[in-house]
């Protein structure tokens, strides 16, 4: 919609705005009129500016205000929601890498036939200039010819006018003119030898001009054919040319899909980094103490399993619980003092080997992304006999479950993986058993409480 402003009236309003503004200051009233407008103009400017000051206090910085009353259940869901998002444009990436691929090799492919046919075409333009030559000097030889014929003709015209005045001389006549007899013999001789050379001149000319045309003829019916064979040539070039601008406008427009896939994996995930520092940043203030365990169980250490949680995955233990040798060389630390490996490291050697729920249970809550070097994480709460008691999955590559979901034994949670920190990037499972579990969600940190945790084979079957 446009707004069109008529100028004249404008002018006009502006005007009797003038004019009745004079009037008011002719009259005695004018002073107290103006005082007024300047005092209540000053008033509600002054109301404005504090309106504004108290919305800045009470304003959100930031997206704390979005999230401060996200429960943990949706902000997972928004991550998941992001980290699909993630994942389809991944998929949508690759293929397009694909057909990038794949474009580029028939560029190539057509690059050479075009390279091919052009080369071709270069070797029949040779041929076509070597028969041009060849025509250029049967033309030039046909002109010599014809200069000879003409010099031919010439000299069979003269012996045709000698045969004819001997024509009119009889046979008396010609020994009457004679010396001797061998004289007339000679004569006669000669007009045998003219007759002869007449036949001979006019067969060469014959045999000669028909050389000559048939050569013309050949020569200028190859060069038709090879004409026609640089025509189809040509055009077959200009096909294989216009294939090659089609494929490479696909190869082109493919690349560009490709720059907007990576431009949209970028933006998602400054939103996904966005989401989660905002969340995290709204419950930097709090840790919730989640359960303790109230159970009978031992939970000194030890491998005196009690039956009551099942091997969350089927790889096999590479680091045990407690003083190992990595904690022994205080590659583990807590507030500054070095401290025990809490959980069993497991491994498939298998990135998306399926990570089950030791028991059945609800999950207490998860993890994504860093996560103080957890990766993702999943935490699972017991009831029963486990009662209070929490199991944590780490450094999965993906999660399958979602808080406040109940899960069976044996149901899978999630996948093993290398997210967080993992030495040497290797792929496993860091299974951990907490009697007393704390969840923090303080600023670039959320996940447990390092402390509070039991040999897991003290629970495993």
């Amino acid at each position: 919609m446009q707004f069109i402003i008529d100028n004249s009236q404008f002018s006009n309003k502006k005007q009797k705005a003038k004019t009745r503004a004079l009037k008011l200051l002719s009259t005695g009233q004018a002073k107290t009129k103006i005082q007024k407008i300047l005092y209540n103009q000053f008033y509600r400017a002054v109301c404005i500016v504090a309106l504004f000051l108290m919305a800045l206090v009470f304003i959100p910085s930031g997206n704390q205000f979005a999230y401060a009353e996200m429960t943990d259940a949706e902000y997972n869901q928004q991550i998941n929601n992001l980290n699909a998002q993630k994942n389809t444009a991944n998929n949508n990436l690759g293929i397009k890498k694909l057909e990038d691929k794949s474009l580029t090799g028939e560029v190539a492919k057509f690059d050479n036939q075009i390279y091919t046919i052009q080369s071709q075409i270069n070797s029949t333009q040779s041929q076509i200039d070597s028969i041009n030559s060849q025509i250029a000097d049967a033309n030039k030889k046909i002109s010599e010819a014809e200069a000879s014929i003409k010099i031919k003709k010439e000299s069979l015209n003269e012996y045709l006018r000698v045969m004819y005045e001997d024509s009119n001389v009889s046979t008396i006549e010609l020994i009457a003119a004679s010396d001797s007899f061998s004289d007339f013999v000679d004569k006669t001789e000669y007009n045998l030898t003219m007759q002869e050379k007449i036949k001979r001149i006019v067969s060469e000319v014959k045999t000669l001009k028909k050389e000559l045309e048939a050569k013309k003829t050949e020569l200028s019916k190859n060069g038709q054919e090879i004409e026609k064979l640089k025509s189809q040539q040509v055009a077959q070039r200009q096909g294989l040319d216009g294939q090659r601008a089609s494929k490479n406008r696909l190869l082109q427009n493919t690349k560009g899909e490709e720059k907007e896939y990576k431009k949209q994996l970028a933006n998602l995930q400054k939103e996904i980094d966005s989401v989660d520092a905002a969340y995290t940043l709204a419950k930097s203030n709090g840790a919730s103490a989640a359960t303790s365990y109230t159970g009978g169980v031992s939970t000194g250490g030890g491998n005196t399993g009690q039956n009551y949680l099942s091997w969350p995955s089927s790889g096999g233990v590479y680091q045990e619980w407690g003083w190992t040798d990595l904690a022994n060389s205080c590659f583990y630390k807590y507030n500054g003092a070095c401290t025990i490996h809490n959980g069993l490291d497991i491994s498939t050697g298998n990135s998306g080997n399926p990570i089950n729920a030791a028991a059945d249970g609800t999950v207490y809550d998860t993890g994504y992304g860093y996560s103080g070097g957890w990766g993702n994480w999943v935490a699972i709460r017991h009831s029963g006999s486990l009662n209070g008691l929490v199991t944590f999955y780490a450094h999965l590559s993906g999660v399958s479950v979602s808080p406040g979901q109940v899960v069976t034994r044996g149901q899978k949670i999630g996948n093993e993986g290398s997210t967080g920190i993992s030495i040497d990037d290797a792929v496993h499972l860091h299974f951990s058993v907490y009697t007393s579990f704390t969840v923090y969600n303080s600023y670039g940190y959320h996940g447990p409480e390092y402390n509070g945790t039991a040999n897991p084979r003290s629970f495993l079957r």
